[in-house]
Order: C-alpha cells, then sequence, then structure tokens
C-alpha cells in the first residue's frame, strides 16, 4: 500500500509568498504523509485552465485535504466540493469556529480551530503514527 497523501487546501490568489507558504511549510514539517502542494505549482498569474486542472488531480489522487480557511479564496470552496464528492477526508482549519459556514460543515468531514488540531486528526485518519 503506497503513503497517504494530503492535499494543502487553502487561498493562494491575492495572497503574499508569506501568506501563502508559510502555513503550508509548517504542515509540510509536521505531516507524515505525502504531502501534494499546489504552491509547488505557484498558480498565481498563470492560465487558469492548467491551474484548475492540476488541482484536480491532485485532490483526485489525495486521501485528505487540509483546509486552511484563514481567508475567503475562490478555489478552495471548489477544491472542498470535489474532495467531498469523490469521498475525500476533509479536516477544515477556521480560526474562528463558531463562523463557519453551513456550506463548509456540510463538505468538511470534521472542523478544527488550529492546524497541529487538523494534522493529529489526519494521522489518526490515515493510520500514520
Amino acid at each position: 500500500m503506497s503513503a497517504a497523501r494530503t492535499y494543502l487546501c487553502g487561498p493562494i490568489n491575492g495572497c503574499s509568498d508569506d501568506e501563502a507558504r508559510a502555513w503550508r511549510e509548517y504542515a509540510k514539517g509536521k505531516l507524515r504523509t505525502e504531502v501534494l502542494d499546489p504552491m509547488d505549482r505557484d498558480c498565481r498569474d498563470k492560465d487558469t485552465q492548467n491551474v484548475v486542472r492540476d488541482d484536480l488531480a491532485d485532490i483526485f489522487l489525495a486521501d485528505c485535504l487540509l483546509v486552511n480557511r484563514w481567508k475567503a479564496g475562490d478555489g478552495t470552496p471548489m477544491e472542498m466540493v470535489y474532495g467531498s464528492l469523490w469521498g475525500k477526508y476533509i479536516v477544515v482549519v477556521v480560526p474562528d469556529i463558531m463562523r463557519v459556514s453551513a456550506w463548509v460543515k456540510y463538505h468538511a468531514s470534521d472542523v478544527v480551530s488550529d492546524i497541529d488540531t487538523a494534522i493529529t486528526l489526519i494521522h489518526a485518519r490515515t493510520k500514520v503514527v
């Protein structure tokens, strides 16, 4: 059996390098799964069709989505919907857990307030020790 894969999902467009990368680098350092990171392709200012195609391919290959909803983004909800339809485990990080929309709750497997808790849940779900 191959290693579990986690797709890192969160805002990129309209974000600084630090905003788009810092939390992803932190998660990569903690996750004990293979990580699929769309920032490895840095899709800002690139052809939309290729960006969507490549992200969807990664989501399809992933076992889990780690969604960081620290800020609203256009692609993030779309990625969650595809992940949900494809039966992926989706853990969403929302700093203010009391303000989560019904749409996010519906498509999420779990909603937590911090990345470390999300990573713990991913490890438990994928049986990574």
